[in-house]
């Protein structure tokens, strides 16, 4: 069994025996969240970072994604785990994201409740421990890692963070040993963190915190069982910054000064959660001696304090201001990384850091209650009304992340000069097709931000897609000029060279996409039907291969492959390529007119009439699936329907000459008598 603590003190941490009440906050805990989370269930994949980590990558999407996963350590974004959970999800909900947000909740749930329980395991009473855990669980700068998809590294890490603590708290023993059973699980759970997000390298000090408070000895077997928290995390961490380097953009003395108000801005939000947004505004450094300088002021006096009063401050509390120290040290800005070219701070940063805080502020003002000689029911009562404040701004909270245009509209109402909010924006209206709006928050970007190699490429793409060929040019020549998204800008320079008929020119730079980045199934495509339009169907067929084996689930693959083999007379193979590409994308007009045409060529009639009324299902103004569907029509002998065919055909196509002397014929007929002797099949096919 573990030992109490020995700290003098309070009644705060006593530890009551075990009633049937005890799972009476844990049930209204998971009750709250999930009815606070309710709304994420219906929510979107967004433009930032979840078609990066989910929805187009191949790590994710293509067949041996989850082997990837595991094998590319030497990935920036190398969280197997974490991929791994992904890459099922993708598969049980068909690429759906209602499972992976649902998961999500769930996740965030689980380490609510481990949370809670390791509260206990160290000490605090059962009210107060599950409080605090409902106050982590509710908040809403919490919204930003459970509701946004690419945050399933924290809500997963800090699963098995907490679980890994949770054990090592139950497996200090009475009399202050480190029990074998107990220490391998939380060694195994730190490895699962590990795994899931890099940020789970604060995990050693955060047990040896444990440990100590805990009343663990301090011996030799102590020393070796904590210290192989550390060498993992010193495993993972060497890993991580030899994968991922960037030089700070700002000297080491402003860094210090940034980092210090950081600190304070997350207690500021977490006490006052207010105007919470995906991207706060970036501080301008000319004032950083003043803003840093007092930050720092303030954090040397909080010390002071903190000393002064260290002995009548019981160890949990120091655990919880330790738990937030060293979870966002590596998010204060002394260790740079590429989102503070964009803002200092994010809540996805804080999200296990934010516990820490939930104990210091728990245990003040259970403190100060217990001064004002609160009732138990009142400290009840206030627990449970802050629950459901927390509980009701996280629900409004979650409305924010509902899509993209309105994660990212919502950021530009309080912070209007991001430019990261204005590219994300463009970005998701350029795939929805308003193509004025984005290319306007395009230009937004580059007001901001001059030179912005994004905001570039994002303008070319869009000239492209406009037929402006020549701007499309000297947009995406810019972008690579200034060495940013190569493989994409030379993609996209080879649709422009593709579309102006120099396929050529096309393969030249499709080739030189995919030296930089084989992995991409849209460039082979794109190679593909340039060696097409070169008149190499056979060359193509090699390319459209590697593009289905990267993204097996690619409609345009098939169709495109399809063509080809069609091209070079193998029209079986084609019908079957059609279906598939059918199967993936149903009810595109040019996928059933060629499947149509290509069963008319294997004598396969009433398949081919079936596929061409479903053309006219989709356009009734196709004209030449009216006229092909007379024409299979006549070779099953129904000529009266064939006729009805025509009229359509030729009422959209008066001027067509075939189409009008077929239905001539055919009006001609005398005394009822249906011949189609004479018809043949696949004579007149469009």
């Amino acid at each position: 069994m573990s030992a109490p603590i020995t700290d003098p003190a309070p009644r705060h941490l006593r530890v009551p025996p075990g009633s049937r009440s005890r799972w009476v906050a844990p049930l209204v805990l998971v009750g709250l969240v999930a009815a606070a989370y309710a709304p994420t269930w219906n929510d979107e994949f967004v433009v930032w970072d979840d078609d990066d980590h989910i929805y187009e990558n191949r790590h994710v999407i293509a067949p041996d994604g989850y082997a990837a996963a595991w094998r590319d350590w030497r990935d920036p974004a190398f969280y197997p785990l974490t991929f791994t959970t992904w890459y099922v999800e993708w598969r049980l909900s068909g690429g759906q994201p209602w499972l992976f947000q649902l998961d999500n909740v769930l996740l965030h749930v689980t380490a609510a409740i481990l949370l809670g329980l390791l509260l206990r395991a160290l000490g605090l009473r059962h009210g107060l421990a599950w409080t605090i855990a409902g106050v982590w669980a509710l908040h809403p700068q919490q919204v930003a890692s459970v509701a946004w998809l690419t945050e399933r590294k924290n809500v997963l890490y800090a699963s098995f963070y907490f679980a890994s603590l949770l054990a090592y708290a139950r497996a200090v023993e009475r009399d202050g040993a480190i029990g074998t059973r107990g220490w391998l699980l939380a060694v195994a759970l730190a490895v699962a963190a590990l795994l899931s997000k890099a940020t789970a390298v604060t995990l050693p000090v955060a047990i040896a915190l444990t440990h100590w408070v805990r009343g663990g000895r301090l011996d030799r077997r102590a020393g070796v069982r904590i210290g192989t928290f550390f060498a993992l995390a010193v495993a993972v961490g060497l890993v991580h910054v030899s994968r991922e380097q960037m030089t700070p953009l700002v000297p080491l003395g402003t860094r210090l000064l940034i980092a210090a108000r950081v600190a304070w801005f997350y207690v500021g939000k977490f006490l006052w959660p207010t105007d919470l947004v995906a991207v706060y505004p970036r501080w301008a450094l000319d004032g950083a001696p003043a803003w840093g300088g007092a930050s720092l002021a303030a954090l040397a006096a909080a010390a002071a304090a903190g000393a002064w009063w260290a002995r009548r401050i019981p160890r949990v509390a120091w655990w919880g201001v330790g738990m937030y120290a060293i979870n966002i040290a590596l998010v204060v800005g002394v260790l740079w990384f590429p989102f503070m070219g964009y803002s200092f701070v994010s809540d996805h940063l804080v999200y296990v850091a934010a516990a820490g805080l939930a104990v210091v502020l728990g245990l003040a003002g259970d403190a100060l209650l217990h001064a004002l000689c609160a009732p138990r029911l009142l400290r009840r009562a206030v627990g449970l009304a802050l629950w459901l404040v927390l509980a009701t701004l996280t629900w409004r909270q979650t409305g924010m992340w509902e899509n993209t245009e309105q994660l990212w509209t919502r950021t530009l109402a309080v912070n209007p000069q991001s430019r990261l909010a204005h590219k994300n924006l463009g970005a998701y209206l350029m795939e929805k097709g308003r193509r004025e709006e984005a290319r306007a928050h395009f230009r937004a970007t580059l007001a901001l931000a001059p030179g912005d190699a994004e905001a570039l490429l994002d303008l070319g793409i869009l000239a492209s897609q406009s037929g402006d060929w020549a701007e499309a040019t000297r947009l995406l020549e810019a972008t690579l000029a200034r060495g940013a998204y190569p493989s994409i800008a030379l993609n996209n320079l080879g649709i422009v060279a593709a579309r102006t008929g120099r396929p050529a020119q096309a393969i030249d730079h499709y080739e030189r996409a995919l030296e930089i980045d084989p992995g991409d199934a849209k460039v082979w495509l794109n190679l593909g039907a340039a060696r097409v339009d070169l008149g190499d169907p056979e060359a193509a067929l090699a390319d459209y291969a590697t593009a289905l084996r990267l993204d097996p689930g690619s409609a345009a693959a098939h169709y495109d492959l399809a063509v080809a083999l069609n091209a070079l007379g193998r029209i079986e193979e084609a019908a079957r390529h059609y279906e598939k590409a059918n199967a993936l994308a149903p009810r595109d007009a040019d996928t059933l007119y060629n499947l149509g045409v290509a069963r008319m060529g294997l004598e396969q009639y009433a398949e081919a009439a079936d596929r061409f009324r479903e053309v006219l299902a989709v356009d009734p103004g196709h004209a030449y699936a009216a006229h092909n569907l007379g024409v299979v029509l006549l070779s099953l002998g129904r000529l009266d329907a064939a006729e009805e065919a025509f009229e359509h055909a030729h009422a959209l196509a008066p001027n067509d000459a075939d189409t009008a002397a077929i239905l001539a014929r055919l009006r001609s007929r005398h005394g009822g008598r249906r011949d189609a002797a004479g018809w043949h099949p696949t004579r007149g096919v469009r």
